[in-house]
């Protein structure tokens, strides 16, 4: 899968990212059926960068950036002291 600018665009959204990379200070997208991304994440899903569960907190599912992902779009991520 060759990647478009949107597809890199919700990458960096998952991740907090600006568009020149940096440190991720998250790793979460949350969207319900008829979200305007879901054809977005479902691309990224099928294609390994995104993984996705039942959302915890509520409604619609939570997709988060595999390691696939995050180095797509140059991501280094923090490790947290919870890590």
């Amino acid at each position: 899968m060759v990647l478009s600018e949107r597809h890199r665009e919700v990458l960096r959204h998952t991740l907090g990212l600006k568009k020149d990379g940096g440190d991720a200070w998250r790793n979460y997208f949350v969207a319900s059926e008829g979200h305007t991304d879901m054809p977005v994440l479902n691309e990224l899903l099928v294609a390994d960068y995104m993984a996705v569960r039942d959302n915890p907190g509520g409604s619609g599912y939570l997709f988060r950036a595999t390691d696939k992902g995050r180095e797509a779009v140059g991501a280094g991520v923090r490790k947290t002291p919870n890590a």
